[in-house]
């Protein structure tokens, strides 16, 4: 087991991966304590908002959004590790899961600039132009996730959407099921007409 990763060397390493530069990878470990390290404060968000939940008396709205938020955290590395095995990368996959991990930072931080520039922007050409950003966004997501799954991993270009598509789509169908009892006894009306 190795040891978790230094904070100094985190840093280093997410402004390395957020250029493109896969030299710095090794920063973020690759053991079992670097990858818990790295599952720790994603949980620890979802945890506190959750509680906050319950202490205000929303039990079922708590326990969707912890169950929620620890399927949004857990699906990519499970999903991305089926995908390992199968293409005999296990090996690697460690790594892979603690950067992943870790990565959500450098999206969580831009995600919040982007929709600050959306706001702004609100009022110009009808809101036309606040698409803009948001599809910046989403093409410096995808490329990120692509670029880590083609260096941690070492796979093809094809491979690499592949997974990242995989993952995506994985992520955000197991994100919403938890909730999805819900929604369904509160829409309105009957759907049978």
């Amino acid at each position: 087991m190795s040891a978790p990763p230094v904070p100094q060397h985190l840093w280093l390493g997410l402004r390395r991966l957020a250029v493109g530069d896969a030299t710095y990878l090794d920063c973020f470990g690759a053991g079992n304590a670097a990858y818990l390290a790295s599952l720790a404060p994603l949980l620890a968000l979802p945890l506190v908002s959750g509680l906050l939940l319950f202490i205000d008396g929303k039990f079922v709205q708590g326990a969707i959004a912890l169950v929620a938020a620890a399927c949004n955290v857990l699906a990519p590395p499970v999903i991305a590790h089926a995908f390992c095995k199968a293409w005999d990368r296990e090996a690697p996959w460690a790594r892979f899961a603690t950067v992943l991990n870790w990565s959500r930072w450098l999206l969580i931080g831009q995600l919040l600039l982007v929709l600050m520039l959306v706001g702004a922007m609100d009022g110009l050409a009808g809101g036309a132009l606040a698409a803009v950003p948001l599809l910046g966004f989403a093409a410096y997501a995808f490329w990120l996730n692509i670029f880590l799954a083609r260096t941690a991993l070492s796979l093809s270009l094809g491979r690499a959407i592949v997974l990242t598509l995989t993952i995506g789509i994985g992520t955000a169908a197991v994100s919403l099921l938890p909730g999805f009892p819900e929604f369904v006894a509160a829409s309105p009306g009957d759907v049978s007409k």
